[in-house]
C-alpha cells in the first residue's frame, strides 16, 4: 500500500501487509488504519472497537457474500434470487458473519417489489434475516439500515422505529451505503429532498459504480424538478448496466410528472418489458404506464396490458393493486 501527494507528486508513505485468506476482513481494517494514522486522522471510538473485533472469515464465505452484493446491485429477479442464494451460502460456510445476514434481509425485501410473491410471507423472512444480524452484532450498521426500511415500507409501517435504526445506522457508520442510501430515501419520502441528495450523493462517492445507487439518482434529481441532471443520471445507470429498469421506471416517472407522457410511454414500456412477462417478473413499472396511456387515451393498449395481467394473475400470485390500477385505468 503506498500514499502518495498528487501534486507535486511524491510518495508520502509504503508499507507491506501480509495475512491469510482467513483475514481478509483484519487486513481490510490493518491498511485503513495504519493510513488514518498516516493521515493522522481522529478514528470515531466504535471504528476502533470494529477493528480490534473484526474475526477471521472462510474466504470462500466471503467471496460468496462479495457476489451476492454484485448480483444485488443489478436488480433483476434472476440477480437478485442469485444474490439470495450466495448470501445463504456465506451463511451457511460462516453462520456468524452478520453482514450476510443483513445483506440477506435486503434482498429478500426487494424481491417482494419485483418478483410477485405474498408479502407478508417474504417480509417476515426478510425481517427475521435482520434481526438474526442484529442478534450476533448489535453494531452492524447495515442490519440496522435494512430494518429502518423493511420497518418503514413493510405492512408494519412502524415509523418511529424506522427512524430509530435509521439514526442509529449513520451513527455506527457514517460511510456505510446502504445506510446512506435509505436514509435518502425516508428522507425524500419526508419532503426533505435537498438532505437526503446530499446522502446519495456521499453514497456514490464510496461507490460510484454501483447501478442501483446511480438509478437512484434519477429519482432524486426527478423529484427536485431537475429534469436534466435526471437525464444525465439515465444515462450514466445505462453505461454501467443496459438493461437497468430502475433507471427507465424513474425517468418514466419524471416524464410523466413534467406532462410529458409521449416520452414516458417509451421509457415505461421498455422497464415493464424487463421486468415482466405473463410467466415471470413484477408489473411494478405498470401503475405508471398505465397513468401516461390513459392521459393519452390509448385505450387499446391499456387492455391489451389487461389481458396480459389477467392471464399471469391466473397462473401465479398478482398483488391485487395492480389489478385495481388496471381498472382504474380503463
Amino acid at each position: 500500500a503506498k500514499l502518495n501527494k498528487a501534486d507535486p507528486e511524491t510518495q508520502n508513505w509504503a508499507d507491506q501487509f501480509e495475512r491469510t485468506e482467513a483475514e481478509v476482513l483484519k487486513l481490510n481494517a490493518m491498511v485503513a488504519g495504519t493510513i488514518g494514522q498516516e493521515l493522522a486522522l481522529e478514528t470515531p471510538e466504535d471504528a476502533r472497537r470494529l477493528v480490534e473485533q473484526t474475526q477471521p472469515i472462510n474466504p470462500w464465505a466471503f467471496e460468496a457474500f462479495i457476489q451476492g452484493r454484485h448480483q444485488f446491485s443489478l436488480v433483476t429477479p434472476g440477480s437478485i434470487r442469485r444474490a439470495i442464494g450466495l448470501y445463504e451460502e456465506a451463511i451457511a460456510l460462516e453462520p456468524d458473519f452478520a453482514p450476510a445476514h443483513a445483506h440477506l434481509a435486503e434482498a429478500l425485501a426487494m424481491l417482494t417489489q419485483i418478483e410477485p410473491l405474498p408479502p407478508r410471507q417474504e417480509y417476515e423472512r426478510s425481517k427475521r434475516a435482520a434481526f438474526k444480524a442484529l442478534e450476533i452484532d448489535e453494531t452492524n450498521a447495515e442490519a440496522h439500515a435494512v430494518l429502518a426500511d423493511l420497518l418503514r415500507y413493510g405492512p408494519d409501517w412502524d415509523f418511529a422505529g424506522s427512524d430509530r435504526h435509521s439514526l442509529r445506522a449513520l451513527e455506527l457508520d457514517p460511510n456505510n451505503t446502504t445506510a446512506l442510501l435509505y436514509s435518502h430515501q425516508n428522507l425524500q419520502d419526508k419532503g426533505r429532498g435537498d438532505e437526503g441528495l446530499l446522502l446519495l450523493k456521499k453514497a456514490l462517492t464510496l461507490d460510484p459504480y454501483n447501478p442501483f445507487l446511480n438509478a437512484n439518482m434519477v429519482f432524486a434529481y426527478g423529484f427536485q424538478g431537475d429534469l436534466d441532471m435526471a437525464r444525465e443520471w439515465f444515462e450514466r445507470t445505462l453505461d454501467l448496466d443496459q438493461a437497468n429498469f430502475v433507471a427507465r421506471w424513474a425517468l418514466g416517472m419524471v416524464y410523466t410528472m413534467n406532462g410529458m407522457n409521449v416520452e414516458a410511454v417509451d421509457v415505461l414500456e421498455e422497464a415493464h418489458d424487463l421486468l415482466f412477462s405473463v410467466e415471470t417478473g413484477s408489473p411494478e413499472a405498470l401503475p405508471q404506464l398505465l397513468v401516461t396511456l390513459a392521459a393519452l387515451g390509448r385505450q387499446q393498449e391499456i387492455e391489451a396490458l389487461g389481458a396480459e395481467i389477467e392471464e399471469a394473475a391466473r397462473q401465479r400470485y398478482i398483488s391485487p393493486f395492480f389489478l385495481a390500477c388496471l381498472m382504474g385505468a380503463l
